[in-house]
């Protein structure tokens, strides 16, 4: 079931608002986090280095972190000023929150439902629980009318235990 907000607010369509915004600051250098040691962190990177050549723009700096174990105020201080998205990961409100006031842009695209149980549906928040945070990050950057690369549904297909492909994808 999916439980992201519509992606227009006022009119505005937020997807291509943070876009755009990447496209037209390379003043403003891009931070992407997501999960580490989690091949649908590393596909949620995959799809923003992607999205960066195929648009010439500067690839994101990427931060891996582990649920309890980072350093905040390290983050911060990377995030500050710059465009982030956190993808198939999430931090507590508070934190979250606090991005939001020191970055330039704050997005979370994930499939847990346990991030809207966390954080609730910011405008700037997407969670769909059918697919792994990997293929939508995909298609936050490519919509839909890109296909998925392969390797992304099979990530997808083992994280989210649909296993269209076999146990061992």
């Amino acid at each position: 079931n999916k439980v992201s907000p519509c992606l227009k607010i006022d009119g505005v369509d937020l997807r291509d608002a943070f876009l755009v915004c990447l496209k037209t600051d390379n003043s403003t250098k891009n931070v992407i986090i997501t999960h580490s040691k989690c091949n649908d962190g590393l596909g949620c990177v995959a799809a923003a280095v992607a999205y960066s050549y195929c648009n010439a723009i500067p690839l994101p700096e990427d931060i891996y972190c582990k649920y309890g174990e980072y350093d905040f105020n390290e983050i911060k201080n990377i995030c500050k000023g710059r465009n982030v998205l956190i993808a198939d990961f999430s931090f507590p409100l508070t934190e979250f929150l606090e991005l939001r006031e020191i970055a330039n842009k704050v997005f979370i695209v994930d499939h847990h439902i346990s991030t809207v149980k966390k954080i609730g549906m910011y405008s700037n928040v997407f969670v769909d629980t059918t697919v792994s945070g990997a293929v939508l990050t995909y298609s936050f950057f490519f919509g839909h009318t890109v296909r998925v690369p392969f390797a992304l549904e099979l990530i997808s297909d083992r994280d989210v235990w649909h296993l269209l492909h076999g146990i061992k994808t």
